[in-house]
């Protein structure tokens, strides 16, 4: 399924209107989750960052941003945003490449000229949110995605770029009835 919150409304809303469908979420990074919606291990993916190309059917969902997060001593959790500048300085903790929220990251330091260099590189969200409140440094997540504020606090980043729109995708060809549905309410909660 990929990131966020507006995946899981959907999910909820879907499962409201089709109470006898039954649900198999997936999550992962973001080549996960294209490769099993690709090879059909999956009817459905909802991924930022989705190509607009003729292979996918899509209907875009919410917008979301990626943010930096600190443990709550640190120097960095008193600001209200960071550039890329400011980051660069410190201990930075990346995901893994492949996935959607290192892709914005990269971008984001790659329009200000810089080139950092990880830490700490974690496959999962939830290694950054542990590995940040261990104080190993600052990690990146999506804002819809950051729901631990007791354990981190989020900063926004100060640069263009750094949003992104989540987009529920399936392969052109595959026809299901259930699909349709869900096309038809991301479609109306758009």
């Amino acid at each position: 399924m990929g990131n966020g919150r507006s995946g899981m409304s959907l999910v909820s809303t879907f499962s409201k209107q089709y109470p006898s469908v039954s649900l198999n979420v997936t999550t992962g990074s973001f080549q996960t989750i294209m490769c099993a919606v690709l090879n059909h291990s999956v009817d459905v993916g909802i991924l930022p960052e989705i190509p607009k190309d003729n292979w996918f059917r899509r209907v875009e969902l919410l917008a979301a941003q990626v943010v930096a997060i600190a443990h709550p001593e640190s120097q960095l959790a008193r600001h209200q945003s960071l550039t890329a500048a400011d980051l660069m300085k410190e201990r930075l903790i990346f995901r893994a490449d492949g996935s959607s929220t290192q892709k914005v990251v990269n971008r984001f330091f790659l329009d200000q000229g810089l080139s950092p260099t990880a830490a700490l590189t974690l496959d999962q969200r939830d290694g950054v949110y542990e590995a940040v409140a261990n104080r190993l440094g600052v990690g990146f997540v999506w804002r819809i995605g950051s729901r631990r504020d007791e354990d981190v606090v989020p900063i926004s980043l100060n640069g263009a770029r750094t949003t992104s729109t989540n987009v529920v995708f399936a392969p052109v060809g595959r026809k299901l009835q259930t699909l349709d549905a869900l096309f038809s309410l991301a479609d109306g909660v758009r």
